[in-house]
């Protein structure tokens, strides 16, 4: 919704009745030659490699360097993950996005989930977009781990609305990880 302007000055437009400040594309580029870069990661991969577009935008040395060391530490952490977890046993995993409807996680979570050694049952292709599904199908999927991240939710937030929406509902009591106790929270607000 639109607010009303109550004041502005060279900082920007102060909305009435808000906090928030925001500036236009003109307010803020005002003698500038911007240069626009969409970045749209649809796998862990593609996530990698925006740490070099955005570097490489920015044109500086340290900052190329800097975004190397970063995605080569990243690179490094993910083979540790792999090599702990070389040979063990493939649970089937099911990672929840959003609650109500629930959404499955998709883009880089199938690439994270792989790496993991989970095999992922949610009903998202290889880099493809979080998409909805019906209470019904997912207890089709009566996976043997459940983990649920909300984007943009802390720890407590997860677990708190995980509680509140699937608590006392039958259908979710009786899914197998929930019965051996096998659903985990994530704090989505800091891993993505």
């Amino acid at each position: 919704p639109k607010a009303n302007v109550e004041e502005s000055d060279e900082k920007g437009v102060v909305e009435k009745g808000s906090s928030s400040c925001h500036l236009s594309l003109k307010d803020t580029t005002t003698g500038l030659d911007p240069k626009v870069i969409s970045m749209e990661p649809e796998n862990l991969k593609d996530t990698l490699d925006t740490f070099h577009v955005a570097a490489k935008a920015i044109g500086s040395p340290e900052v190329i360097k800097r975004a190397n060391e970063v995605t080569s530490s990243i690179e490094s952490g993910l083979n540790r993950i792999r090599q702990a977890v070389k040979g063990c046993k493939k649970p089937r995993v099911a990672f929840i996005e959003w609650h109500d409807p629930i959404f499955c996680g998709g883009h880089w979570i199938v690439d994270m989930l792989d790496i993991a050694r989970g095999d992922y049952v949610m009903p998202v292709e290889y880099a493809g977009r979080s998409i909805a599904m019906s209470n019904e199908d997912f207890i089709k999927l009566d996976p043997d781990v459940i983990l649920i991240g909300p984007c943009g939710f802390d720890l407590a937030r997860t677990v708190k609305d995980t509680i509140e929406i699937f608590g006392t509902k039958d259908w979710w009591l009786n899914l197998r990880a929930v019965k051996e106790g096998r659903v985990f929270a994530a704090d989505a607000n800091s891993y993505y």
